[in-house]
């Protein structure tokens, strides 16, 4: 491989810098508001210039085709929409895990950066926590009172839904393609009915209602649909979900390569699971690439030291008091070896897996490869309360198999594509029910409004969640933040309206 400089890049379209100013503009929030000035300025300069080849393009590149009008109102009323449903605005029901988004946002408005929760064993305590879904939304609550933060949650989290479909139709050119590619991004999900039919039998499933949970049929293991994410954990999913559309829009563009890194860091203060869950993908990609160029050139020393440097910093505050979580291997002790394996293949199948298998006979591009990899994987390891890492890590990887879904199903069919096309179809229906059953309950269920009074460390003395809280104490990146500040404590009753689930 020969050349160390980068070359000038070809510019980006609109909906390429909007969609990385989604991901980046919470890091610069998180970085001004939580570390010192000496630690921050660097940081955010070094991070700027990493994405200085999408925001600040050559003015004579060629541009890649954005979206255009007709289907671009489409993407927002869908995004709007879906959104809506999803539980952030509290306009229809919202489930049991926006108790606790609530709270964490609350404590951002109310309390100054970095929040602290008075001390434990000498130590003070503070929130840390992967913050980047919530920190426009609570700048936007301090800016203008506490009542605006949750609506301003809504349409942070709309615009990060519109551009994730944005960035997924761009390169579509007709409207049916628009139309089945939305379609199948907003109701894809693993066959969680088929699954729990399996697992309890007719009788269980002549019981379900409408509004009932489906995902965590396989007991141990889970691998959220897309509408599950947007409805329980868009914190996760939205960094995820548009990192990935990103990487598929650009995946035949080797120049892409110079900003790849700074995207992958961009994942890490939104959720870091989800970053681990992208990793394969990019670095596949990454590596294809540039042995494929057989030249540096696209790599760019400034944008690989920023993410390095971003990822790094932000890594070591979020495993601060990380070895509280719980983790390891998924298998249980009273159970063989072989009926564990046996397990893991079924629920891997039912997910993700009898659909790779057909992408692969069509598409036999890395990506497809990895994410199916990446899936086959995820299973025999756990890590937080309930196995989060199987389920955030995995979203890359399922909106990979997505989006080909998608790409397959809306293409000219050829003699080759019509032999899986409809068995295609009839997994991505089986799935369906899964988005249907959220929907219903969201439509179903009655609206609750937030308590804006609930801390989410209501009495230090009696515990803290150790996921969201940490004892700043022995760790070198404490030293980089800015003194923690208390914020107001009240007591936090019972949640009327939502019923429990194990989803985080």
């Amino acid at each position: 491989m020969t050349g160390r400089s980068v070359a000038p890049l070809p510019g980006f379209s609109w909906i390429d810098r909007a969609a990385l100013a989604y991901l980046a503009v919470p890091s610069f929030l998180f970085l001004l508001g939580w570390f010192r000035w000496w630690a921050a300025l660097p940081l955010a300069a070094l991070l700027l210039a990493g994405c200085r080849h999408v925001l600040w393009p050559p003015k004579d590149g060629v541009r890649v085709a954005g979206l255009g009008w007709g289907a671009g109102l489409f993407i927002v009323l869908v995004a709007a929409g879906w959104s809506v449903l999803g539980g952030a605005g509290h306009i229809f029901y919202a489930n049991f895990d926006w108790i606790t988004r609530d709270s964490v946002l609350r404590d951002l408005v109310v309390g100054a950066w970095p929040v602290g929760y008075g001390e434990a064993n000498g130590a003070p305590l503070a929130l840390r926590a992967p913050l980047g879904y919530y920190l426009p939304a609570a700048l936007c609550g301090k800016l203008f009172g506490l009542r605006w933060a949750d609506p301003a949650l809504l349409a942070w989290t709309a615009t990060g839904v519109a551009l994730f479909l944005g960035v997924a139709v761009a390169h579509k050119r007709t409207w049916p393609a628009v139309l089945v590619t939305v379609v199948v991004l907003v109701f894809f999900s693993g066959m969680d009915l088929v699954g729990t039919v399996i697992m309890g039998g007719v009788r269980l499933a002549t019981k379900l209602r409408i509004t009932d949970h489906l995902e965590w049929w396989a007991m141990r293991f889970q691998y959220s649909s897309h509408t599950t994410q947007l409805f329980w954990v868009p914190n996760h999913a939205l960094a995820g979900w548009i990192a990935t559309a990103l990487l598929i829009r650009h995946v035949d563009r080797p120049e892409f390569a110079a900003t790849l890194p700074v995207v992958a860091a961009l994942i890490v203060p939104w959720s870091p699971l989800t970053a681990i869950g992208f990793l394969p993908l990019a670095a596949w990609w990454w590596l294809s690439r540039v042995w494929t160029e057989r030249s540096l050139r696209f790599v760019d020393p400034v944008a690989m030291a920023a993410a390095v440097a971003f990822a790094g910093v932000i890594g070591a505050y979020l495993v601060m008091g990380a070895d509280q979580i719980p983790g390891g291997a998924t298998a249980g002790s009273s159970e063989s070896f072989a009926s564990y394996v046996l397990r893991c293949v079924q629920f891997v199948l039912l997910e993700a897996g009898l659909l790779w298998l057909m992408l692969l006979s069509v598409r036999t591009d890395g990506l497809v490869v990895v994410a199916g990899l990446v899936l086959w994987i995820l299973p025999f390891v756990a890590f937080g309360p309930s196995n989060d890492l199987a389920m955030r890590a995995s979203i890359p990887a399922l909106a990979v198999l997505a989006i080909a879904s998608a790409d397959v199903l809306s293409e000219p069919a050829a003699a080759l594509k019509r032999r899986v096309f409809w068995p295609i179809v009839l997994l991505l229906v089986l799935g369906a029910p899964t988005a249907v059953t959220e929907m219903a309950r969201a439509v179903l269920q009655p609206a609750w409004a937030p308590n804006q009074t609930h801390s989410l460390v209501p009495e230090p003395s009696q515990g803290y969640p150790p996921h969201y809280v940490t004892r700043l104490a022995g760790s070198p990146v404490a030293r980089m933040l800015r003194p923690v500040q208390n914020v107001n404590l009240e007591s936090r009753p019972s949640p009327n309206g939502p019923e429990s689930d194990r989803d985080r």
